[in-house]
């Protein structure tokens, strides 16, 4: 554009504001006294020049006034026009003598022009400011609009018949940079996803009713699951020209629909675990039990045999025999109730602490066991009794673990203070558990232990090689105490 043009558009640009600013601050029978003034001394200063018919010039003021000062301005113009039309333009010029019906008609003319000027653009005006507002509605709708979808999920676009998009909003990122405008699905996704959509789509068409449904899109190797809502665009005539959709990204929401869904699933198969444990403890415990049961009774059987002995007159060796019978059977007894006892909660735990504790089993791990146990750094922490009793029930089930599965020779065992953590760690050298063993929804004893060391606020970490063994690590926090205990 040349520089002369754009400076003559910045000029009337800027008169533009000016005249705005100006007509704003005025009052609105300023303009209307003034108008017909200005438009009367153009008059007398071009009189010489043309004919002397000027009411074209008082309309035009009378224009001016009613579009910027509204409708009394007009009026008010028109009625202050009137005396320079009568006394100085209309034949006698300058006379005060009665007008002629020819000038009278003149003067009704000019008043009928200028009340229909006044009205018309009266009208023009207000439908003018009525468009501006309109306009400025909608482009206030369409900026709340855009707010509203410019971090959302949703894609809102407009197909028409032969599905071409003829608008896209708030589309996939990967399409941010290209134009969508008259592109086919085909153009956009997969031929199998793209195929999906244009059935979905031609079924609306074909029959006037909306569809809601749930399709995978993959876009520039993005897959998304989106809940599709499609309605039929129809024209004045009531026709069906097209398509209105949207479709809201929901695939975070179905993973978390899967995770929600599959930690149910464990937790159910981890309640039936813990039931067939305890139910099996209970079987040993029972087993245990009777087993003491019949060294007992046999004890009561010695007993009363050696009464019957002695009330019959038996012999001293006779007697002595018996007696060392009943002191065998009482040491059984007295072992096997001590056995069960300590199975069930070592007495050490309560006296002596988790490190003795610890250490206890795993000298009992490694007699039962044949494998090689070495102790590091096994130092006491004053922990709550609860989670003591938790973290040696972690430490017993990771010896288990060992042993059924780890085919391992060597145990190393460690516990020790980092920080204001206490860490427990068991090494062994066997096979090494593999990440899909770790990744397994089956490992429901790996479920376990976690679950155990999350109800005190702790956290496990298993680690294999295969070929070098594994490294479970427990870290229990500083003024750890079990649910219960919170309470």
């Amino acid at each position: 554009m040349p520089q002369g043009f754009t400076g003559v558009r910045l000029s009337s640009g800027r008169f533009a504001a000016w005249f705005r600013a100006i007509a704003a601050a005025t009052p609105w029978y300023v303009p209307a006294l003034l108008a017909p003034g200005g438009a009367l001394l153009l008059s007398l200063l071009l009189e010489p020049l043309i004919e002397p018919d000027f009411s074209p010039l008082f309309l035009g003021a009378i224009a001016l006034c009613t579009w910027r000062w509204g409708l009394r301005a007009g009026v008010l113009s028109t009625v202050v026009s009137v005396p320079s039309l009568l006394f100085m333009f209309l034949p006698p010029h300058y006379t005060m003598t009665l007008l002629s019906w020819s000038a009278l008609l003149r003067v009704l003319s000019f008043l009928a022009t200028a009340l229909l000027i006044v009205w018309l653009v009266k009208n023009f005006s207000d439908a003018q400011g009525r468009l501006t507002r309109s306009l400025e509605a909608t482009q206030a709708r369409e900026e709340l609009f855009r707010i509203a979808l410019r971090k959302s999920p949703v894609v809102v676009f407009h197909q028409n018949a032969d599905l071409r998009y003829l608008w896209v909003y708030n589309p996939f990122p990967e399409h941010g940079s290209i134009s969508l405008l008259d592109k086919l699905d085909t153009d956009l996704f997969p031929p199998g996803e793209a195929a999906q959509l244009t059935q979905l789509k031609r079924a609306v068409l074909a029959s006037g009713k909306g569809a809601r449904q749930e399709v995978t899109l993959t876009s520039q190797g993005q897959p998304r699951i989106m809940d599709l809502i499609l309605e039929p665009f129809r024209n004045a005539a009531g026709g069906v020209v097209g398509i209105l959709g949207t479709a809201v990204d929901v695939t975070d929401r179905k993973r978390n629909e899967e995770r929600l869904a599959y930690s149910r699933q464990q937790l159910r198969d981890l309640a039936a675990r813990l039931h067939a444990m305890r139910e099996k403890e209970r079987a040993l415990t029972s087993r245990e039990v009777h087993d003491i049961a019949q060294l007992l009774a046999a004890l009561e059987l010695h007993l009363s045999v050696m009464s019957a002995g002695i009330s019959e007159g038996a012999d001293s060796a006779t007697v002595a025999a018996r007696l060392k019978a009943v002191s065998e059977l009482l040491a059984s007894t007295i072992e096997s109730s001590a056995r069960i006892s300590t199975e069930l909660r070592p007495g050490l735990l309560d006296n002596l602490g988790l490190a003795m504790a610890t250490h206890w089993f795993a000298q009992e791990f490694a007699s039962r066991t044949g494998m090689e146990v070495n102790l590091e750094a096994m130092e006491e922490a004053s922990l709550d009794p609860d989670v003591a009793t938790a973290v040696f029930r972690i430490f017993q089930d990771i010896l288990d673990n060992v042993e059924r599965h780890a085919h391992a020779a060597k145990v190393r065992i460690g516990l020790w203070r980092d920080g204001a953590d206490l860490v427990l760690e068991v090494r062994d050298d066997g096979r090494g558990i593999t990440a899909e063993e770790l990744a397994d929804p089956k490992s429901l004893g790996l479920l376990a232990l976690r679950e155990m060391a999350l109800s005190f606020g702790g956290k496990i970490d298993v680690r294999g090689v295969p070929g070098e063994g594994t490294r479970v690590t427990l870290r229990i926090p500083e003024h750890a105490v079990m649910p219960q205990s919170r309470q």
